[in-house]
């Protein structure tokens, strides 16, 4: 059983210390945020000079408030940040989000201060997310607390960069991806990767989780938490050049890990594991859309050579197996196939494609059919010569006759429980 983090995504109360109207302050943009559900636990906004913020009362300490309070997002400058740890403990909290930067990242007197805090908050019984991170949300539980807005769905969204996070919320908009939790993580100075990891395994909304980090901390045991998460772990990481190295080194203190090291973990802990915010986005969205297979034998199904042996080659990349068919399944595809068809995998239809649509759902239903493969992935011109002037289907005309038999062909064989056919 990992940490209780209840008090960090489902408070009773809410405090923003360093609340603004002034909207070049960060403490303005999560105030905004945390007022986004009043009436769902009570947000209370604290600014050292008192009056309004966001037309609302401001109070001028936490003391101020009379009441305990559960979360404080502490927005203040570095120098004031031991103090507004000190004051929320006083007042009950147990849990805080420092969105203060200048400590590990800062250097060696940095790493002292911030070891310093994040003792005095765990001997108190409390949580600590960051410093220098840029906030929380969590959607399941209407707590709002970071500078942008993440349109909600089932991805929890754990990153060392809030820029990229912001990134990603964006990327995954045209694909329909929401999230159920972001967090930013900064420095983890007290709540790491792996008791977010392990929490959002528990978290029932949630079914994936995104991670981008520079430092694992423990890696071990990040990819002991993700082996035994029970849902896909997408991880997007940093350092496996020297200039990057020294930029996370910089950003959050981070002390990258050996790109191989990563590799090798995540291949045995079963984390998929991209390069880019743009490959994050595809991965998430490929597991958003549909049952995964049970297994790894895919069979390569095309319509060209050149399609086929490209995908084949992407497939084994990415650790799947492409496993030459046995003979009687070799025998069954020659009889829906013709001469020059290829059978052994990839499965190449050499143009009958074009001149009969539905091979394509006879090869499909053959290959799914014969228990040597999980998956069947598509891919290659489909139609593209019908559709060219005078082409092999017969111009315009015909690539309508292809798109119509595809059609019928997906509706009539559409995947087998617990296996994929891949659209191209």
């Amino acid at each position: 059983m990992g940490r209780d983090l209840t008090a960090l995504f489902d408070p009773r109360s809410v405090a923003v210390v360093g609340a603004s109207d002034d909207p070049a302050k960060y403490g303005h943009a999560v105030a905004a945020q945390a007022l986004r559900a009043p009436d769902r636990r009570p947000v209370h906004l604290v600014n050292r000079r008192g009056g309004t913020v966001l037309g609302r009362t401001a109070a001028t300490s936490l003391a101020a408030i009379g009441e305990p309070v559960e979360l404080v997002v502490i927005s203040v400058p570095g120098a004031g940040f031991e103090a507004a740890v000190d004051d929320a403990l006083a007042c009950g909290a147990k849990a805080i989000v420092a969105i203060t930067a200048g400590f590990a990242e800062a250097g060696p007197a940095g790493v002292a201060r911030q070891r310093a805090i994040a003792d005095r908050v765990r001997a108190a019984g409390a949580v600590l997310v960051g410093p220098n991170c840029l906030g929380i949300a969590d959607n399941t539980t209407e707590l709002y607390l970071a500078s942008d807005r993440f349109a909600p769905g089932a991805v929890a969204l754990l990153s060392q960069s809030g820029n990229l996070a912001l990134e990603l919320q964006l990327r995954g908009e045209p694909h329909g991806l929401g999230f159920s939790r972001f967090v930013s993580l900064g420095n983890q100075a007290d709540v790491t990767l792996v008791d977010l990891v392990e929490d959002c395994a528990r978290h029932g909304a949630t079914s994936a989780i995104a991670v981008y980090a520079e430092d694992f901390g423990d890696g071990r045991a990040f990819a002991a938490a993700a082996a035994a998460a029970g849902k896909p772990v997408v991880l997007l990481t940093a350092g496996r050049g020297s200039a990057s190295a020294r930029s996370a080194q910089s950003h959050t203190g981070a002390l990258t890990t050996s790109a191989d090291v990563v590799a090798a973990a995540c291949r045995d802990a079963g984390v998929e594991l991209v390069r880019t915010p743009r490959e994050m986005t595809v991965a998430l969205a490929a597991l958003a859309s549909g049952p995964r297979t049970r297994g790894r034998r895919t069979a390569v199904l095309t319509d060209g050579g050149g399609h086929g042996a490209i995908a084949a080659d992407a497939a084994e990349d990415a650790g799947l197996d492409v496993p030459e068919l046995g003979g009687p399944t070799q025998d069954r595809l020659r009889a829906v196939l013709w001469e020059q068809s290829s059978v052994g995998n990839p499965v190449d239809l050499a143009g009958m494609g074009e001149q009969r649509p539905l091979s394509y759902a006879d090869t499909a239903r053959e290959l799914l059919a014969a228990g040597e493969v999980d998956a069947v992935l598509m891919t290659g011109y489909f139609g593209g010569y019908a559709a060219s002037e005078g082409g092999l289907g017969g111009g315009p005309s015909g690539g309508s006759v292809l798109a119509d038999g595809e059609a019928r062909a997906a509706k009539a064989y559409g995947p087998a429980p617990g296996r994929c056919s891949a659209a191209p």
